[in-house]
């Protein structure tokens, strides 16, 4: 599908693209970038990695990755991570002794 020169994708090539890309790398820095290339962006939900967006549409990483795939658990990784910082910038989790 193309339109004003743009491809379009429907939903199996957003889930192919995004799979290719986990799969090439863990890094979620590197994996904007790229997708910024691809006219995509993660998305976010309650301060947690929900998906991809493109093209004014939002497709979760739920939908598009299988779940327990090693895709799924590079996103999962990524939000343990960001809830980790969160926490710890917050002081939740530190032991303090009087």
């Amino acid at each position: 599908m193309e339109e004003a020169g743009k491809v379009l994708f429907d939903k199996k090539e957003v889930a192919s693209t995004v799979q290719a890309l986990l799969d090439s790398t863990d890094d979620l820095a590197e994996n904007k970038q790229t997708l910024k290339d691809y006219d995509m962006e993660i998305y976010y939900y309650n301060g947690r990695i929900q998906g991809v967006k493109y093209n004014d549409r939002k497709y979760r990483f739920s939908r598009l990755l299988e779940k327990g795939s090693p895709q799924m658990e590079v996103v999962n990784d990524w939000n343990n991570a960001r809830e980790q910082e969160q926490n710890r910038a917050k002081g939740k989790g530190l032991e303090i002794e009087l």
